[in-house]
């Protein structure tokens, strides 16, 4: 009896600089809507829809590269929980977003002193 032993391994560096560092950097830059004024929706939308389009991108590169099979693999889970970690950041931007919108809006709103005191200036120092 003849018995064939085989060992496979597998180099984890392809899938750390292919899939887990690139996801990982983009739910990280997706966080750094956290730290922007939250007066400043456009900008923290931008971060977070372009952070989600990015992991998207991912998603369907990694999985044009792995072989098809019936079942979840390792790399599908970290991708979608990474993409549900960026999706839950946009989401805080939006709600924050309203909350300080509403409680701003309900306050009255007067003009800048400066403004007020730049039209005074001319109206005093204005030749007729």
């Amino acid at each position: 009896m003849i018995t064939v032993q085989f060992t496979a391994k597998r180099r984890i560096g392809f899938y750390v600089i292919r899939v887990y560092f690139p996801c990982t950097l983009c739910t990280v830059v997706s966080w750094m809507a956290f730290w922007m004024d939250c007066r400043d929706i456009g900008d923290r939308v931008t971060v977070g829809i372009t952070s989600l389009l990015t992991q998207l991108f991912l998603v369907g590169s990694v999985n044009e590269a792995m072989p098809h099979v019936s079942y979840v693999k390792a790399a599908d889970l970290f991708l979608i929980v990474s993409f549900g970690f960026t999706f839950i950041a946009l989401l805080e931007s939006l709600i924050v977003y309203n909350a300080t919108s509403k409680r701003n809006s309900a306050r009255k709103i007067l003009p800048p002193k400066g403004k007020v005191r730049v039209y005074v200036f001319y109206l005093i120092f204005i030749p007729t």
